[in-house]
Parts: structure tokens; C-alpha cells; sequence
């Protein structure tokens, strides 16, 4: 199967924990965070330095509350409790699509439950390690 064409709309990413699609997901935000060192010597003539340094990545993703599914509100929640160390990755259905993917556990973790609007959760994933980009 060919790359996914044209623009990529949100509904067709996903966000997966150990291969399993957390479903009625309704947001999912990657970050990556590149930091700098700096490496100014005294004899740059006073002209600040910069060499590239750490990286750090996180995810978050929020969801409506289903108890009816169990890869929704079950998964996340059992996730944040147990605080289990998993794979998880962000990519659309389309095995030959960039697939972003590292191990993380459950670091942050809210359910919401407003009056008269459907209860949701949200949850943002602490990295335990480098995050890849696969199929680019």
C-alpha cells in the first residue's frame, strides 16, 4: 500500500498503547522538545554559541468517556494506576504512513465530568526513553 496522499486530516491519526487503537479519542498532541547547550568560548568575540542538545518529547491525548469500550476509559485509566511502562505510537491506519512511536508511562491523568456535556478524560504520557519516526 502507497503513503496516505493529499492533506491528513486529524480524524485519521490515532494514537495506540501496546498496538491497541485507544478508541473515541477526540484530541491527541505530540511535542518535541529540542533543547541547546550553549558553547559560547571567550574567544567567539562576545557572540553567544549554541550546540544542539537533550531532547524531550511528551503526548497527550483526551477522549469521551466509554465503559462500553474497553480500549477507551478502562485502558487509560488501569494505565494510570498501574503507572506501567508501554509502547505507544501516533499514526493513521495506513501501514506505510510516518509512524511516530516511544515508551512511556501515564504520568498525568483527568476525568472530567461536567454537568449536562458528555464525561471525558485526558491523559499526557511521561517518555522513559527517545521517541522514533519510522516510514518517512
Amino acid at each position: 500500500m502507497a503513503k496516505t496522499t493529499g492533506k491528513i486530516r486529524g480524524t485519521a491519526i490515532l494514537v495506540a498503547a501496546d498496538g491497541e487503537t485507544i478508541a473515541c479519542s477526540t484530541n491527541a498532541t505530540l511535542t518535541i522538545t529540542n533543547n541547546r547547550e550553549e558553547s559560547t568560548c571567550k574567544d567567539d568575540d562576545g557572540a553567544v554559541t549554541y550546540s544542539v542538545g537533550s531532547q524531550d518529547w511528551s503526548l497527550q491525548l483526551e477522549g469521551i468517556t466509554k465503559y462500553d469500550t474497553a480500549s477507551n476509559f478502562s485502558t487509560v485509566a488501569e494505565l494510570a494506576v498501574s503507572k506501567d511502562i508501554v509502547a505507544w505510537s501516533m499514526q493513521t491506519g495506513n501501514a506505510d504512513d510516518p509512524v511516530f512511536s516511544g515508551e512511556g508511562f501515564v504520568g498525568d491523568f483527568t476525568y472530567n465530568a461536567p454537568l449536562n456535556a458528555p464525561s471525558t478524560w485526558s491523559i499526557t504520557i511521561a517518555p522513559t526513553g527517545p521517541i522514533s519516526l519510522t516510514n518517512t
